[in-house]
């Protein structure tokens, strides 16, 4: 019995490490992949091609060390090649240093992007065309006092030309052009500062865009009724219309409804990422407050 019970341990300890040795060592599926974010606004320089490396999620995201700033980047249209640099700290990505030269629309345009390994990435998107206003938003307006009653805003409705391009839907983009002043936009300015409109479904400082001075929101049809909730400070914002092209709407239901990305729906050929374009018409409206 004595031997049986040195015995036995020392079987259990074959027995482990047998079957530790049939079973395969974890698998390391990540795969470094070089990534692309672009877009070309109609009647704006090209200004923003953001070119980085993809990261394992075992590590902790560093802007400064995922952006390639090394690369060869061309954009091509019309026989036209244009050689983009990269700025110095990197958080515009490339860029086109003529600010005179400007996107036209309907043009395709080619992005070819060169890397220091030799590594050749490619995309292309061709412009919406251009729109205007229709009934653009007032000058000023004025939020409901009762904010438990707000207003459906069949009154104050905006419209804007119907666009051949728009394939899936309309970008409403609202922003605040200033979180801070308030007063100093009167008519007779005053020194009263700005301050945030809360909605009962805005989940506050909770919300993942609580530090976002921006709301997007897309609507099928070129008219809408003007939605008080959908702006976030009061004060002076801008609302802008945007047609994107098909690649830049699908990067934008990916990021706005799902905030993932898929790989598949992407346009850049031997990476990752979407290159598209977008025509937009904006107006400034000052937000005037419900209460003092």
């Amino acid at each position: 019995m004595k031997t049986l019970k040195h015995i036995f341990p020392l079987l259990l300890v074959i027995l482990t490490v047998i079957l530790n040795s049939c079973q395969d060592a974890p698998p390391n599926v990540y795969i470094e992949q070089n990534y692309v974010e672009s877009y070309l606004i109609v009647d704006e320089p090209i200004r923003f091609v953001k070119l980085m490396k993809t990261s394992p999620v075992s590590d902790s995201f560093k802007y400064d060390n995922a952006f390639i700033r090394d690369a060869r980047v061309l954009i091509k249209v019309d026989g036209q090649t244009i050689q983009l640099i990269c700025d110095a700290a990197g958080s515009n990505g490339y860029y086109n240093p003529d600010t005179t030269l400007l996107v036209q629309p309907s043009k395709k345009y080619d992005l070819e992007i060169t890397l220091k390994d030799g590594t050749l990435m490619t995309g292309s998107t061709r412009t919406p065309a251009r729109f205007n206003w229709i009934n653009s938003p007032p000058d000023s307006l004025y939020y409901p006092k009762d904010t438990l009653n707000l207003t459906d805003g069949t009154k104050e409705k905006i419209s804007w030309e119907k666009n051949p391009d728009v394939k899936f839907y309309y970008i409403i983009r609202i922003k605040s052009l200033d979180t801070l002043e308030y007063g100093k936009y009167l008519p007779t300015p005053t020194e009263e500062k700005n301050r945030r409109i809360y909605t009962f479904f805005g989940g506050g400082k909770n919300s993942p865009d609580y530090l976002e001075s921006t709301r997007w929101a897309m609507v099928p049809a070129p008219e809408t009724p003007i939605v008080w909730t959908t702006f976030k400070w009061f004060g002076l914002n801008e609302v802008t219309i945007m047609v994107a092209d098909a690649n830049f709407m699908k990067w934008s239901l990916q990021y706005f409804r799902t905030n993932q990305y898929n790989t598949l729906l992407g346009n850049i050929n031997n990476g990752i990422g979407s290159f598209g374009s977008a025509s937009q018409i904006s107006k400034r409206t000052f937000l005037y407050k419900n209460q003092p």
